[in-house]
Formats: structure tokens, C-alpha cells, sequence
């Protein structure tokens, strides 16, 4: 399903696929959790996160540059920590 989401696209269908838009409804789903103030950081920084996901994803699923299943999860606690783990404390989530 990932790959055709994703690799299998036509040239016309990538033309026409809002990237940002797609990424966006990750936000949305927690925006609420937030202040208005780190909202629009958060934003950017939950957009920079699904853009790394998907290509993290996009090498496991293909075997590229080595990438095993631990090698995958580490990498995805890494890039959560560095960039979307600032906003867990200050919206009370739960580590």
C-alpha cells in the first residue's frame, strides 16, 4: 500500500498531490493540545517529522542504505526525540 501511495504515482497524479497538505493532517489531529503560541512552530516541526517518517519508511521497505527494522526504529525514536519530543512535556502527554 506505501509504495503505491507513495513510489507507484504517475507524474500527473504527483503533480496534482499537496505534499504539505497531506503531511498537515498529522497537526490538525493534536493541535489542540497546544498553546496558540507553539502552535505554529509545532506545525512546521510536525511537518519536517512525517516528511523524515516517510522517508525512513520509504528505505525499509525498499532495503536502502541498510536500512534493517532496528536500524528503522532507532532512527524514528531519534527524530521524534530531536524534533517533536519538546512538545510532549509541555502538553502533558504521557512519555
Amino acid at each position: 500500500m506505501y509504495e503505491y501511495m507513495f513510489n507507484n504515482r504517475s507524474t500527473a497524479d504527483l503533480k496534482n498531490l499537496d505534499l504539505e497538505q497531506q503531511y498537515s493532517s498529522g497537526f490538525e489531529m493534536i493541535r489542540g493540545f497546544f498553546t496558540a503560541n507553539e502552535q505554529e512552530e509545532l506545525k512546521i516541526d510536525t511537518y519536517l517529522f512525517l516528511v523524515l517518517l516517510n522517508g525512513l519508511i520509504a528505505a525499509h521497505i525498499s532495503g536502502r542504505h541498510g536500512m534493517t527494522s532496528e536500524l528503522f526504529d532507532t532512527y524514528l525514536k531519534k527524530a521524534f526525540e530531536r524534533i517533536l519530543g519538546k512538545y510532549q512535556l509541555s502538553a502533558g502527554i504521557p512519555e
